[in-house]
């Protein structure tokens, strides 16, 4: 069976990766926030579940992999109204600076 393609026009492929920008930030506030903190949202988010610390962690390892998986789709994104391949867009101003915040990288 072929690959399914999909196209995307460019407002949708920027609004995807402003998505996986912000997926980005979430999984490094998650992964450096205090363990309290991700305790609590670990409870909150999985209170049924048997264990929701390592629930809590799952979905941190998940978006990474998702979030990675997707990016490396996007260059090859083409808009319906041209058919061309489009540009990468400048990497989120977070990400030029790789001080900021507390845990630099």
């Amino acid at each position: 069976m072929p690959a399914e393609t999909i196209t995307l026009t460019q407002d949708q492929a920027e609004d995807l990766r402003e998505l996986l920008s912000y997926a980005e930030i979430l999984e490094d506030w998650l992964l450096h926030a205090p363990s309290d903190i991700l305790n609590e949202l670990a409870r909150f988010a999985y209170h049924d579940h048997f264990h929701p610390c390592s629930a809590a962690w799952w979905l941190i390892e998940d978006l990474g992999h998702l979030r990675c998986r997707l990016r490396k789709t996007l260059p090859a994104i083409s808009t319906s109204e041209t058919g061309k391949q489009l540009p990468q867009r400048q990497r989120h101003r977070r990400d030029r600076n790789k001080t900021n915040g507390p845990f630099p990288r």
